[in-house]
């Protein structure tokens, strides 16, 4: 599993494997925390256009 934040976006990867193995937790968490952080990555960009969408909106109104 890779995450990479920068720039305008937030990408996590995940590769499924072939055999089933039996559950580590430590990497469930650790994906777990991977997936909240680029949530919370898209969700800031998400907010800040909106910001400046009405911003923008403002100014032409």
């Amino acid at each position: 599993m890779s995450l990479a934040i920068g720039g305008a976006g937030a990408s996590l990867r995940s590769q499924i494997p072939v055999k089933s193995k039996p559950f580590d937790l430590r990497r469930g968490f650790s994906g777990l925390i991977a997936a909240n952080v680029a949530y919370n990555g898209y969700l800031l960009i998400l907010r800040t256009a909106d910001e400046h969408i009405d911003e923008l909106i403002n100014l032409t109104g």
